[in-house]
């Protein structure tokens, strides 16, 4: 007894001192995942492994590695770059032959310590200390491109000044390989290119160690220098490279390639060159004039400033250039050249999610790496880094950490694990097609739940019955190699369970399942038909799957049915895209009597209330019920309806793009979505909110990022009507689980689902102490086997629950009246918890003997 005191003082003192932000992270899905909001530069090591450098959460930056799969290199250390005064951006890294890592950009600090624009990294991602660089006294401070001399020194250019031999020298120097500037390389007294001209932008090293500079200037040692000049190792004015006037406007964003055959192939944002009308791409002469054989797309197709990011030369001789979302010849981002410059239309790809590209690679085996600013490739979730095919296409054997696709769908078994579903067809770059169970403890796969080849279409719904069978419903018509047209039932360790046969099942897809008290089964979807007969949108099955005829709806929708939900009184709330029930108009909901027909008592709006013009998502997405309103889930706003359908008016929760809602257990009102804006209370919020009984926003359900609620929630480039929360599920502890479309959230990377630690109010020290004794009484105390409930008020009992001392769930009873069964639970002291028909709340403690 001694032991089981001391650990109540204890978890009493836990509770008292808890001091946990609800929306702060419990538990993340995947292996050290890295997430970037823009990807500038990708490099291979010679071992194939990846290195990946961007931004993430905008402020920050970082440097991940990743192993030929796509899956992330433990074994190098994640990094965080920040810069005091700016977003970071990194914008080159170099593999130096001992394995060594350069990278450089615009950063002043590298995992807290002071890094002044480049860096030196160890094979394992760590700080190498032997490489200490100058310090940069002015012109902008960033470094845009680097060199690898084969001596092992390093040309940077960029934004910046340094003292060379005395005097400033601007936008371009070389360090020693410990860092420190290289006199030998000096411009002259006038520094090279003035400062604050822009600055250089690419570098070029040729064979013979002379150097090629490109960017916005246009003077070199105040002389005229048109956006281009090649020098002498040394560092001067190599006067044999004539490029006459140069480019006229602009500065080259790209890169500057050398051929074999010592061309020079320049992209930039330059409309004529040497006063010729040649527009963003061009190749010159190793002497610097113009090559005329070469056909420049760019000026023939008329593009204007929509210039070229980056280019590439492949292994065959073809040229790769790829861009910021304009069009050339009918082709978006990314263009395939002949050697001669025409195009080649064998590659091409159309992607309107992608913003910009920023960077190629050409790999051994042909396949090419890009990276930029994009969320998505084909459908599949991307996190603006992926590899493609020879032909453009999406390769997808290049997987991600955690699922590669959207959560759309959870459901929490009595032993704590979660059933996942969606769009997935990996977790942890291993395959797992739509559907997976998780432990709940480490977030784990859970090997004993074997799907074999799972599903062949998306999975929309998950529904557990009470005997730990699980319904599932989806776009699907295979699960395991077997027939399963949108429906259907497995057993606990995943295998089909036979005893639930649907026959031809549906023609389309199952979005919502409903089960009653009595075992049967309401589906809602936008099928027509229901093993071959006609079947619009909504149908009653018995337990083993066949129809009940009994619910006669066939005929009674015309239009999709989207989410289900039922009343303690059996009564069925129906939400969907349907305009009319039985012929008379009944716009996207309605209340049906356990017999399928129409409770004319419910009348909700018969406008457009919860159909937003500007989406093509279905008008209800998500119900939430308490025994006095319901709540709705919309593609325009959140509403809260009285129990007669009319609308509430004192509940204003002005979000669009709202997916999921949830009640919690403290009256609070969850809403996951895909927005990132709100009309009321000021600030952005991006994919999750907590609000008040009255719609206003709880704001100690803190979503921030160190401070700033426009970085918090799920931050993607742009939160859309694709990225965020799909579902919320809460746990009977109050840990919150969230499923969607997202990399992260927080800045905690996690793919597809996430765990909050939520709200602990239940098990507060105040609810400890306080037993209610005035209203409620529990005997006998201690007990063995019978505990029995006394609300002195006469309250009816409407949920009774045991929590042990760690705050886990034990017992859950939610019907049996005034007494309930403890004779399994443990020798221990437990929490109670009783919930009246009123919704009143009383907690009190018992000694189970």
């Amino acid at each position: 007894m001694k032991q089981i005191l001391t650990g109540l003082i204890l978890f009493i003192s836990l509770l008292g001192n808890t001091q946990n932000n609800p929306a702060d992270v419990d538990l993340t899905i995947g292996n050290d995942y890295a997430s970037f909001t823009s990807v500038n530069k990708i490099v291979t090591q010679p071992d194939g492994k990846i290195l990946v450098g961007g931004a993430y959460y905008n402020t920050n930056g970082r440097v991940a590695r990743f192993n030929t799969d796509g899956s992330t290199d433990t074994s190098f250390q994640i990094n965080s770059f920040t810069h005091n005064t700016s977003n970071v951006i990194i914008s080159d890294i170099i593999i130096q032959s001992d394995g060594k890592i350069l990278v450089s950009g615009l950063f002043s600090s590298f995992n807290g310590e002071f890094a002044n624009y480049i860096i030196r990294l160890n094979s394992d991602g760590t700080k190498d200390t032997s490489f200490v660089p100058s310090q940069f006294t002015s012109g902008g401070g960033i470094l845009y491109d680097m060199a690898l001399q084969p001596d092992g020194k390093i040309i940077i250019g960029g934004q910046f000044s340094v003292q060379v031999n005395g005097h400033n020298q601007y936008n371009a120097c070389r360090l020693n390989t410990d860092g420190s500037i290289d006199h030998s390389f000096d411009f002259g007294p006038e520094g090279g290119p003035p400062n604050g001209t822009g600055g250089v932008r690419t570098i070029a090293l040729q064979s013979d160690g002379k150097v090629l500079l490109g960017g916005s200037f246009t003077v070199f040692n105040n002389q005229s220098q048109g956006t281009l000049i090649r020098l002498h190792p040394d560092g001067s004015k190599d006067t044999t490279f004539d490029i006459g006037s140069g480019g006229n406007i602009g500065f080259v964003v790209g890169r500057i390639l050398l051929q074999p055959d010592n061309k020079i192939l320049i992209a930039g944002g330059f409309e004529t060159w040497d006063g010729q009308p040649k527009a963003h791409l061009i190749r010159l002469n190793s002497n610097g004039s113009i090559d005329d054989s070469f056909i420049n797309e760019f000026s023939v197709s008329n593009v204007g400033n929509n210039t070229p990011t980056t280019m590439n030369l492949l292994a065959n001789g073809k040229i790769l250039v790829v861009g910021n979302s304009f069009t050339l010849y009918g082709q978006k981002n990314l263009w395939l050249l002949n050697s001669d410059g025409s195009l080649d239309n064998s590659l091409s790809i159309d992607e309107d999610s992608i913003s910009q590209l920023n960077t190629i690679v050409e790999l051994s085996n042909g396949k090419i790496l890009l990276g930029g600013m994009f969320t998505e490739f084909e459908g599949r979730m991307r996190d603006c880094y992926v590899r493609l095919n020879q032909d453009g296409s999406l390769d997808t054997s290049f997987l991600s950490q955690g699922f590669n696709d959207e959560v759309v769908t959870m459901a929490l078994q009595e032993d704590g694990k979660v059933i996942l579903g969606g769009s997935f067809t990996t977790f942890n770059t291993i395959s797992q097609n739509r559907i997976i169970r998780i432990n709940g403890d480490d977030g784990t796969k859970d090997m004993s739940f074997n799907i074999g080849s799972g599903f062949n279409g998306d999975v929309k719904i998950i529904l557990i019955q009470p005997n730990g069978k699980i319904l599932i419903g989806g776009d699907f018509t295979m699960y395991n190699g077997q027939n399963a047209n949108h429906l259907i039932r497995l057993n606990h360790d995943g295998t089909i369970d036979t005893t639930f046969n649907i026959g031809l099942g549906f023609n389309a897809y199952v979005k919502t399942i409903a089960l009653q008290p009595d075992g049967k089964i309401v589906i809602g979807g936008n099928f027509t038909t229901y093993n071959g007969q006609s079947q619009n949108y909504l149908v009653r099955l018995n337990e083993n799957g066949t129809k009940d005829s009994t619910f006669n709806i066939e005929n009674s929708f015309n239009g999709r049915v989207t989410s289900l939900i039922l009343q303690e009184d059996a009564k069925i709330i129906v939400g969907g895209n349907f305009t009319t029930f039985n012929g008379d108009e009944q716009r996207y909901l309605v209340r049906l009597y356990e017999t399928g027909t129409k409770d004319f008592s419910f009348t909700p709006p018969q406008d457009n209330e919860f159909l937003w013009n500007y989406t093509s998502e279905d008008a209800i997405l998500d119900f939430a019920l308490t025994p006095s309103k319901i709540y709705v889930a919309t593609g325009y706003v959140s509403r809260r309806l009285n129990m007669d359908g009319s609308i509430d008016d004192s509940f204003t929760a002005l979000f669009y793009n709202t997916k999921s809602i949830a009640i919690q257990d403290n009256d609070k009102i969850l809403l996951g979505g895909t927005f990132s804006f709100i009309f009321n209370n000021g600030g952005y919020r991006r994919g999750l909110v907590q609000l008040n009984d009255d719609g206003t926003i709880d704001t100690d359900f803190d979503i921030s990022l160190n401070g700033s609620m426009d970085l918090g929630g799920f931050f993607q480039n742009n939160i859309n009507d694709v990225y965020g929360c799909k579902d919320i599920l809460i746990q009977p502890d109050n840990k919150i689980w969230l499923g969607g479309n997202f990399f992260s959230y927080r800045g905690h990377e996690s793919f597809g689902v996430v765990r909050l630690i939520g709200n602990d109010e239940n098990l507060s020290i105040d609810d400890f102490e306080n037993a209610n004794t005035e209203q409620m009484a529990i005997f006998p105390n201690p007990v063995s086997n019978t505990l029995k409930i006394n609300t002195k008020n006469k309250e009816s009992i409407h949920l009774v629950e045991i929590y042990n001392l760690t705050g886990q769930l034990v017992l859950k009873q939610t019907s049996g009246g005034d007494t309930i069964d403890v004779s399994t639970l443990d020798k221990s002291i437990y929490l109670i918890k009783i919930t009246t028909s009123n919704t009143r709340e009383y907690t009190s403690k018992f000694i189970k003997q």
